[in-house]
């Protein structure tokens, strides 16, 4: 299922909302989940998450590129960070995990492990991050269209807010958000599709949140900006 589609059917975009977004892209070009934040309809935490809901790949947050580790990302040069759209973030066990854009293009993967030497375990980023953090770490202007988010794509101290109240089940009218209810029990899903949607989101940012303890654990020097 496309990403317009997963975000349609949970509630967190409209109908009249994906339609203006697919006008939008076949005037100016460009990724949907871009689009949808560029008009508002969507934050980026919510588009990380479901960008690794559509590809079924482990996720980047904001947090985790803002910990990205300073030996990781001096594997590449800059021009290797731009062409292949990469943020290195840490080195472990002889493998190199890593921001891409696109964490399904093997050629990239195959690329960036004959550069770096290590074996690369793709996340997914939003690629308005991903520019964002080439520019910060790498000194590598971003395209003009996406210069206007200023610091806005940067990651904070929070582990992740995605913005997804709990549980996102399709079918089902969503959470309000900034509304605060007592914990109750786990819903009743009504079928396996559904559950493995609940797991599979949970699954994503669970895993992230580990990510970034390792990360902090971890005393290598943290990645610095570039010089400007």
């Amino acid at each position: 299922m496309k990403l317009g589609e997963m975000l349609v059917r949970d509630g967190r975009l409209t109908e009249p909302q994906l339609e203006a977004a697919l006008r939008y892209q076949a005037r100016d070009g460009g990724r949907i989940g871009t689009i949808l934040v560029e008009h508002g309809f969507i934050d980026l935490e919510a588009l990380t998450v479901y960008l690794g809901l559509e590809l079924g790949i482990p996720i980047a947050t904001g947090a985790m590129l803002e910990r990205a580790k300073r030996a990781a990302v001096r594997l590449l040069q800059p021009a290797h960070a731009f062409k292949h759209k990469c943020v290195p973030l840490v080195v472990q066990d002889r493998q190199l995990i890593a921001a891409i854009e696109d964490p399904h293009d093997f050629a990239t993967l195959e690329s960036l492990t004959a550069i770096t030497g290590y074996r690369v375990l793709p996340r997914v980023a939003p690629e308005l991050r991903i520019y964002y953090y080439i520019e910060r770490y790498f000194g590598v202007p971003r395209p003009a269209r996406f210069v206007k988010f200023g610091d806005t794509p940067r990651g904070d101290d929070n582990p992740i807010d995605s913005g997804l109240p709990s549980p996102p089940l399709p079918g089902l009218p969503p959470v309000p958000m900034n509304v605060v209810t007592a914990p109750g029990p786990r819903p009743r899903l009504r079928s396996q599709k559904i559950a493995k949607m609940f797991d599979d989101s949970e699954a994503l940012e669970l895993e992230a949140e580990d990510l970034i303890d390792t990360l902090n654990a971890d005393d290598a020097a943290p990645a610095e900006a570039a010089p400007t």
